[in-house]
């Protein structure tokens, strides 16, 4: 369980901007009375982004519930992150014009998702207030030509729905609109009921519509999810928005008509801000302001099924840092604190834990977007995300995953290579085999003359250099260059013939732009050898055929 609580990669990291919003849609807590955004300082901007780059993070999404293109200069911001080599996404409603410079840095995102919940213009001013529908599609066209003009591949293009009774019986047209349009991702969002506003419309969640019209809601959703596959266009919806609905028609099948089986949320007042640190979150709104999420009920011994507090982090405007986008803040950052910090602290390590013995918080039990699966399938879940391709070669030990058939190539260990060694008191038999390398360590392997496969799972030292620099080359052509993320990492290539040229043999070379020597870091050891890396597994070869799971 202990290996479970830590996390040593980050998939998403959100980073707010600012909470602050240009409209006032209908169905977000920005429209409620006494609502106040806030800008997050340049400084914290830049301590975020530092954090960050030894983290691994697949994707910085630059917005959390406000607008960021409305904060000052946000395209430089993003523009040095682009320029680190980090990949961005963003949500946003697109109401406003964009500038060239603007267009030109959201051309270099890797996806956008706007918020979109229709392709009626005049509901979609009702939904959207201080949008306009033409807006939004000129502001599209307008970066597609951008990205085209600069020769660049187009960012991946997503519409983000808020699903309710107002929309669901026509997303079809919804979803043919937005393909027209160019879009190729689909969000349905399950909707947050806030108390009701004066002269406006104010939309339901769809169970709370007659129930004569949930079967017409069900065809509908299942007409739009069967367009979007016809056209091979890929799309995400929040479990709680169809586990509530289905639930709903059971009950109304083996119940009298009119019992309820959404479920009314309360936000948890319990603090769970790491302590020492003051909370900045935003007061509790009022009773009267208390919002309604809509989820199913749980059935039996089961959890959320829910890598969030592994894989996700939200840094909030006010710098309250959240697991995902549902729960109360778990940390608050300090001035000049790192973000590093928070990423495996006590109380992200407690939610994480409670998701793997069922003990749910509030927020948990009641989430409107990730849906049930029992405990053991969810530390499956964990265990696959913490050891990356792994499972398939190392861990046939974990119950229900057998490894491929693999076919290894003999690896003969050239220059550079310390003689192999064995600490037998490592608990884990993967990690207790080891040889280190120089500066520069070499293999020869013969040459296949066809695709392989190669593996190599090693680790440098984290307490001696944070920014070692690791080199694979091929012969004398550089495979991959990377700062190890953690201690520990893996890596997977398929190697072509054309890498390994014609010879009967080539080379790889592990190089490192760093050593150490033990001797020099304690005169007790006595070992005065040039340390690069420590690489516990090396293999080449081909897969077979895999073997089918238990």
């Amino acid at each position: 369980m202990h290996d479970l609580l830590e996390s040593p990669r980050t998939n998403t990291v959100h980073i707010e901007f600012t909470s602050r919003c240009n409209l006032r849609c209908v169905f977000c807590f920005a429209s409620q009375p006494g609502y106040k955004g806030s800008d997050l300082d340049a400084a914290s901007i830049d301590n975020i982004i530092e954090s960050l780059k030894s983290r691994n993070v697949k994707v910085v999404s630059v917005n959390g519930h406000g607008e960021t293109t409305i904060y000052k200069n946000w395209h430089l911001y993003c523009n040095k992150m682009l320029d680190s080599g980090m990949p961005l996404h963003i949500i946003s409603n697109f109401a406003r014009e964009f500038s060239p410079e603007e267009l030109h840095t959201l051309s270099r995102f890797k996806s956008i998702e706007i918020s979109c919940d229709t392709s009626d213009p005049g509901l979609f001013k009702k939904l959207r207030r201080g949008a306009d529908l033409g807006t939004l599609c000129i502001n599209v066209l307008r970066l597609r030509g951008m990205a085209l003009k600069e020769n660049r591949q187009l960012p991946v293009i997503s519409f983000s729905c808020v699903v309710s009774d107002k929309n669901v019986l026509n997303l079809s047209d919804y979803a043919a609109f937005g393909r027209a349009l160019g879009v190729n991702h689909y969000n349905f969002c399950n909707l947050t009921k806030y108390p009701e506003l004066e002269d406006t419309l104010n939309p339901n969640h769809i169970t709370e519509m007659p129930d004569e019209l949930l079967p017409e809601v069900e065809a509908s959703l299942t007409e739009t999810f069967d367009f979007l596959k016809r056209s091979n266009i890929s799309y995400n919806f929040q479990r709680g928005l169809l586990d509530s609905l289905k639930q709903k028609i059971r009950g109304l099948n083996a119940a009298p008509v009119g019992k309820e089986n959404s479920i009314p949320v309360e936000v948890e007042t319990a603090p769970a801000v790491e302590a020492g640190t003051p909370s900045r979150t935003q007061p509790a709104p009022a009773a009267a302001a208390v919002p309604h999420r809509y989820s199913s009920s749980r059935e039996g011994a089961q959890t959320r099924d829910c890598l969030d507090p592994w894989a996700f982090l939200l840094v909030q405007a006010n710098k309250d840092v959240q697991p995902c986008c549902w729960h109360q803040p778990i940390h608050s950052l300090g001035k000049n604190q790192s973000l590093s910090e928070v990423f495996n602290n006590r109380q992200i390590k407690e939610l994480r834990r409670r998701l793997l013995t069922g003990e749910l918080s509030s927020y948990c039990m009641n989430c409107p977007s990730r849906g049930w699966t029992t405990i053991a399938e969810l530390k499956r879940k964990v265990w696959n995300y913490l050891n990356p391709g792994i499972n398939r070669l190392l861990s046939p030990r974990i119950p229900g995953i057998k490894p491929d058939v693999l076919n290894a190539f003999e690896v003969v260990y050239r220059e550079g290579w310390y003689p192999l060694e064995t600490n037998s008191d490592i608990e884990d038999p993967d990690w207790q085999s080891w040889r280190w390398t120089s500066k520069k360590a070499v293999c020869q392997l013969k040459n296949p003359g066809k695709n392989a496969l190669l593996i190599i799972r090693g680790s440098v030292d984290k307490s001696v250099f944070r920014d070692q620099t690791i080199f694979f080359k091929i012969n004398d052509t550089l495979l991959d260059e990377f700062i190890p993320g953690t201690a520990k990492f893996f890596k997977e290539y398929i190697i072509h013939p054309e890498m390994m040229g014609k010879a009967a043999e080539f080379s790889l070379i592990l190089e490192t732009d760093k050593v150490f020597s033990p001797s020099a870091l304690n005169p007790g050891t006595g070992d005065n050898r040039e340390l690069g890396a420590q690489i516990y597994h090396l293999f080449f070869g081909e897969k077979g055929r895999a073997l089918s799971l238990a």
